[in-house]
C-alpha cells in the first residue's frame, strides 16, 4: 500500500468539472486487487464464517478480481482485517459484517485500522496523484501506452492511441483486463488508477444515492471519457459486472506506520 498523505487539491478540469478535495491521512492498494490475493483472503473467510455472493473471476492469478457485488467488497475487506488481525471495519448491529446484505443496520467508524473501500474523495484524490486541473493522473492525453481502455482516436482529439481495444491483451472474445502494474504508477505510486477495471467505492452515487454505489477509473471496455478523473458512474450495490474490481484503503495506526 502507499500512504496518501492529508491534504487538498482543487482544480478545475480542461472538460470544465471543479474538483474541491481534501482528505486525512490513509493508505491505498498500489494495485487493484489480484485474483490470487482475492482467492487468498475468500477462502480464508468461508472457513470463518464468511458467506460471499460471489467468487468472483479474473484472467490470471495477477489480473484485478471481477465479477463482485459492493457487498462481497465490504466482507472480503473484513475477512482480510481479521485474518491479519486488525480492527473489523464494517459492522451490523455491532458485530463484523460477515453475511447478507443489510445496509440498513450496516455501520462503520473511519477511526479504525480495518480494510474498507476507499471513498469518493479519497478515490479521486489518490487517483491525481497531487496534479490539479487534469483528465488523467499523468496530464491531459491519453494513449495505449498509459492505460488499458478502448480507444476512439478519430472522434475524441485527446486520445492519442489507436482505434479499439489494447491489441496487447485482445482474447478471442475481445479486449481484457491487463496484470496489475501493466503500466506506468502515477506521482503516489499508485497503478491502473484509470482503466483496466472499474472500481467499487464506499460512497453512494450522487445521481442515485441509497441505490447506486460510486465506481471510478473506466474500464478496458470503455472509452477514454470515462477514465477521465471527473468521470463517474454507479451501479446497484447488489450487481456484478465482468469490467469491475475494486481496491482497499486503511485509516492509519501505529501498527500500520510501522509495517509500511
Amino acid at each position: 500500500m502507499a500512504l496518501i498523505k492529508a491534504g487538498t487539491n482543487n482544480g478545475k478540469d480542461p472538460d470544465g468539472r471543479e474538483h474541491k478535495l481534501t482528505v486525512k491521512d490513509f493508505y491505498m492498494d498500489k494495485y487493484e486487487v489480484t485474483k490470487a490475493l482475492w482467492d487468498d483472503v475468500y477462502t480464508w473467510g468461508r472457513a470463518h464464517g464468511y458467506q460471499f455472493d460471489n467468487p468472483g473471476f479474473g484472467k490470471a492469478p495477477d489480473h484485478p478480481v471481477v465479477s463482485i457485488n459492493w457487498f462481497d467488497c465490504a466482507k472480503w475487506c473484513n475477512a482480510r482485517s481479521e485474518k491479519e488481525g486488525r480492527t473489523i471495519f464494517y459492522l451490523v448491529d455491532g458485530k463484523p459484517y460477515r453475511s447478507g446484505k443489510d445496509i440498513k443496520n450496516l455501520k462503520v467508524d473511519f477511526a479504525v485500522s480495518g480494510y474498507r473501500l476507499p471513498t469518493d474523495d479519497e478515490w479521486e484524490y489518490a487517483a491525481r496523484g497531487g496534479l490539479q486541473g487534469k483528465r488523467y493522473p499523468w496530464g491531459d492525453e491519453i494513449d495505449h501506452t498509459k492505460a488499458n481502455y478502448f480507444g476512439h482516436s478519430s472522434g475524441i482529439s485527446y486520445d492519442k492511441g489507436y482505434e479499439g481495444n489494447d491489441k496487447r491483451f485482445v482474447t478471442v472474445d475481445g479486449g481484457s483486463t491487463s496484470a496489475v502494474g501493466s503500466f506506468p504508477p502515477n506521482a503516489y505510486g499508485l497503478h491502473d488508477m484509470v482503466g483496466n477495471v472499474w472500481e467499487w467505492n464506499w460512497d453512494w452515487s450522487l445521481t442515485s444515492p441509497n441505490v447506486h454505489r460510486s465506481l471510478r477509473g473506466g474500464a478496458y471496455s470503455y472509452s477514454c471519457d470515462y477514465a477521465r478523473l471527473a468521470s463517474r458512474s454507479d451501479l446497484y450495490t447488489e450487481n456484478t459486472y465482468f469490467s469491475i474490481g475494486f481496491r482497499t484503503a486503511l485509516t492509519p495506526d501505529e501498527k500500520t506506520k510501522e509495517a509500511k
